[in-house]
């Protein structure tokens, strides 16, 4: 099943750099005792930072975008399912073009945000002018852009990548374990009701789960546990009693790699309990409605999801079980579909992150960043 994972995946990094705007401080700046608005950790800063920070705000959003629909795989790359591949990257394509519009804005104001800083702390111009980075090497130092790879084993040398492999469906559930953990601490906890907006979270760890549902068997009931729970939302009004009871029953699932594998095996083998079971009828494990790639502040308007194509899968035929009602057979990764990758043009590069073996990394695409 391993060497099938690199097939239905592609890898994406996040090609973007950024300036800090700080210089180390010499001796005369240890010497005397900086504003902490102007220095801090051993560095003296030449621009305001907020003048920075939207900046790193592109890059964190452009990082969720990858965390969302993906998973991290050989340290710096993010394992996104093939079929999501045009999503990903139209979501990305957006971010690069507000980074450098972000950074284009900042560079015509370089110089007046510098003169603004010496203003703010006369004091210390004396300091500060003669370390302000000439306007040229600050726009080389801000760039924004992805690369999208393939990447394969070379003959004879595969167990290495056959070990990043395999461990995909480790990393999938520690990944969506830790976010289910955030998300019961912050929302869920202490509470004897739930906002029904929590359903938007869950939404997009269902698709997400499910795109990965090829890196192992027990993928498939834990989308089904989800389901079962979405299911019992009321139309109106918060989620309390027995769909909140639910809710926590279905997190505390999803809380631990453990508990999820314990809980997706007792469902493939049919070991169910006659206390697990009720009336409610199974529901077919289908193909998402694309949940949103980041997640809407808990206060703002609900938007509408972006429709895309979905991928089709068999209905799963299961028995009945507990509250939430969740079954499935026994699904092998190769019933999943996948999609072929677009084809695209090979070149010869190297990756960053080494690997016990060589190995063979085909690119797919780089982001042309505007100078």
């Amino acid at each position: 099943m391993s060497a099938r994972n690199l097939d239905n995946v592609v890898l994406f990094h996040v090609a973007v750099s950024l300036w800090t705007g700080q210089k180390k401080l010499d001796n005369r700046d240890i010497d005397n005792d900086l504003p902490k608005d102007l220095g801090s950790l051993g560095h003296k800063k030449t621009v305001d930072p907020k003048t920075l920070s939207p900046m790193a705000t592109v890059k964190k959003a452009m990082e969720i975008i990858l965390s969302n629909t993906g998973i991290r795989f050989m340290g710096n790359f993010y394992a996104v399912p093939v079929n999501r591949l045009k999503e990903v990257s139209s979501a990305l394509d957006s971010k690069v073009a507000e980074g450098n519009l972000i950074r284009q804005d900042f560079l015509a104001n370089y110089l007046t945000n510098v003169e603004d800083w010496i203003l703010r702390h006369p004091a210390w111009a004396d300091r500060i002018r003669p370390v302000v980075v000439p306007k040229h090497k600050v726009a080389a130092s801000i760039n924004f852009g992805y690369d999208v790879f393939t990447i394969n084993a070379v003959a004879g040398h595969s167990d290495s990548v056959e070990n990043h492999s395999a461990k995909m469906g480790s990393q999938l559930l520690q990944e969506i374990s830790e976010e289910i953990n955030e998300l019961y601490e912050r929302s869920v906890l202490g509470k004897d009701s739930v906002n029904r907006r929590i359903r938007m979270p869950f939404e997009r760890l269902r698709s997400k789960m499910f795109g990965f549902s090829f890196v192992d068997p027990i993928v498939l009931p834990l989308v089904k546990l989800i389901d079962e729970t979405l299911k019992v939302f009321p139309d109106d009004g918060p989620i309390t009693g027995n769909e909140l009871s639910k809710l926590v029953s279905c997190m505390m699932v999803l809380s631990d790699e453990d508990k999820m594998r314990e809980y997706g095996s007792r469902i493939i083998s049919g070991n169910t309990t006659d206390d697990d079971e009720d009336d409610a009828a199974p529901i077919p494990i289908q193909a998402p409605v694309q949940a949103l790639l980041i997640d809407p502040e808990p206060d703002a308007p609900a938007v509408a999801a972006p429709a895309v194509p979905t991928v089709a899968v068999p209905t799963v035929a299961a028995p009945v079980i507990a509250a939430p009602v969740i079954a499935a057979p026994v699904v092998a990764a190769s019933s999943v579909p996948t999609v072929a990758a677009p084809a695209a043009h090979a070149v010869a590069v190297s990756v960053a992150p080494a690997v016990a073996a060589p190995v063979a990394v085909t690119a797919r695409r780089k982001m042309k960043v505007a100078a």
